[in-house]
């Protein structure tokens, strides 16, 4: 706490305190002849402006400090009054989330994958939440907060559970459906009992691993790569398959990308949107689609949304995997069983 502050103390000399602060952090020091690199996100708060008492002025400066590590950390900032309001937000929609993890209230749409050459069709799995407070709220949404409160896992294992149990439902039903894709997330990929998880699930259903579909996007993988590596060769040991989820708009390394076991590239809605007439997304689509003819990988495009952009995925990429609103939106169960796509 540093006392007697006025404004123009606050405004010029206290971000230079604060960054003295933050450069002793960073001060390299050794333990047990390691030497450990730290840094340090600093939130602060102003009396009376931000609180009145110590306490109130604590909880200021700790929303503060969470802005700041969302801001990259190893940074600062000053408390704001619009981040109690947002603080507050979350809470309600975490505890929201955890009603709806103990409860299990959320579903599964499906969203077809059709080969505009031999018409066979796969999916992938969408999560919608039943929950009042989250009906309404994307995927996009509340999954990162899953995230950050650590009901990821849950959620994904429910995920990974209920499709393996809705395709055995399919293929019993006799559906043309051939395949199920899952997302996983970045936090799940991490754990250790993943390919447990799905193996448990598959032989439960008595599924085929080939008919379970995988897809993580690039930054995963390069987040950590020797990790994901061995993440992936036990899934492909399982004989699942594994798609590389929103290819090009991470930071992608071909020599990477090589050396994983992996079978399909999905060519990410955004530049599908600009075929065919954005020269950019022509560009790099045809990078795209060069580069998984020539390392044998399938391609899969999608967000495909007008007769134009399908005609140009399969005329001039040569592409047959085709996913967005123009072959069908997702669909519920119900929707599903009902649409041409089942049978």
């Amino acid at each position: 706490m540093i006392p007697n502050l006025s404004p123009e103390d606050e405004i010029v000399n206290l971000p230079k305190v604060v960054n003295r602060i933050r450069e002793q952090l960073s001060t390299p020091f050794e333990i047990f002849k390691n030497i450990i690199h730290i840094s340090g996100s600093v939130g602060i708060s102003i009396y009376p402006r931000d609180g009145s008492s110590a306490e109130e002025l604590l909880i200021s400066a700790d929303h503060a400090m969470y802005y700041a590590k969302e801001s990259g950390k190893n940074t600062f900032r000053f408390f704001q009054p619009e981040m109690n309001r947002a603080i507050e937000q979350q809470q309600v929609l975490e505890s929201s989330l955890r009603e709806a993890v103990h409860s299990k209230a959320f579903t599964l749409h499906y969203q077809p994958q059709v080969n505009l050459k031999d018409g066979s069709v796969a999916v992938e799995a969408l999560i919608r939440c039943q929950h009042p407070s989250l009906r309404k709220l994307s995927p996009a949404v509340f999954i990162p907060v899953a995230e950050q409160c650590g009901l990821i896992d849950d959620i994904g294992n429910w995920v990974i559970q209920q499709a393996c149990a809705d395709l055995a439902d399919f293929i019993q039903d006799g559906s043309k459906i051939s395949k199920v894709s899952v997302n996983i997330s970045p936090h799940q990929f991490k754990r250790h009992n993943l390919t447990e998880i799905i193996r448990n699930n598959l032989q439960q259903y008595q599924l085929e691993a080939s008919r379970l579909v995988v897809e993580i996007t690039e930054n995963v993988i390069l987040d950590n790569y020797n990790s994901a590596r061995e993440h992936l060769q036990e899934l492909r040991d399982l004989g699942v398959s594994i798609a590389i989820d929103d290819f090009g708009t991470g930071y992608s390394s071909l020599t990477y990308l090589k050396q994983l076991p992996i079978d399909t590239l999905k060519i990410d809605q955004q530049f599908v949107q600009g075929l065919p007439d954005n020269s950019d997304d022509v560009y790099i689509v045809k990078a795209i689609a060069g580069l998984a003819s020539g390392m044998e990988l399938t391609l899969l495009a999608e967000g495909a949304e007008s007769e134009a952009q399908l005609a140009f995925i399969r005329d001039e990429l040569g592409c047959h995997l085709v996913q967005g609103f123009i072959i069908s939106r997702p669909l519920d169960i119900q929707a599903l069983k009902a649409s041409e796509f089942y049978r």
